[in-house]
């Protein structure tokens, strides 16, 4: 049972993931830390998902990085930073 949970929770989290390389919205990753926050409560040896966490974040920066990187490249990091810590802050308040 608990199992099937994790798995649900990962495929969302996978899901969401992919929503914040696709289209960088604020609610994705604020449901995107809901989810890793969820599935840490369930088993603390959902260790395995932030790999692709962190992999999610380097390509958004890289993405944000190429975007601005003829006009201000500190601005796109910083923007994906502070919406990794808002990700990260929801994670560890559920």
């Amino acid at each position: 049972m608990w199992t099937s949970g994790l798995v649900l929770l990962a495929l969302a989290g996978f899901w969401f993931m992919l929503n914040v390389i696709q289209r960088d919205r604020w609610r994705d990753h604020l449901w995107l830390g809901v989810l890793i926050g969820l599935s840490f409560a369930f088993k603390p040896t959902s260790l395995h998902l932030l790999a692709p966490l962190a992999l999610t974040y380097a390509v958004a920066a890289w993405r944000a990085w190429s975007f601005y990187s003829l006009m201000v490249p500190v601005v796109a990091f910083l923007g994906v930073a502070v919406r990794g810590v808002i990700a990260g802050s929801m994670a560890l308040s559920v």
